[in-house]
């Protein structure tokens, strides 16, 4: 009972660290990749613990990786913009 009570005061105290991950002053190249990392770090100690969480470590780098891939589109397109030539 005590060794249930422990594990989970431990996850009680991982989601109250994302949700301040969420919160905390980040840096202003961009803030929500930086959030999301955080979160990232964070939910991968979940998974260890209970791979129940997978799902959500999973969309959290699904996320990372389409904002990835949607700054270098914008990349590709601002030089576009600005004359220069694209590389793909």
């Amino acid at each position: 009972m005590l060794r249930e009570a422990l594990g989970e005061t431990k996850r009680f105290d991982l989601w109250t660290s994302i949700l301040n991950s969420f919160n905390a002053n980040s840096s202003k190249s961009n803030p929500h990749h930086h959030r999301l990392n955080n979160a990232l770090s964070i939910v991968a100690k979940l998974v260890v613990a209970d791979s129940t969480y997978l799902p959500i470590f999973e969309r959290l780098e699904a996320e990372i990786e389409a904002m990835a891939s949607n700054a270098g589109a914008i990349a590709r397109a601002q030089a576009i913009a600005n004359g220069q030539t694209a590389t793909f």
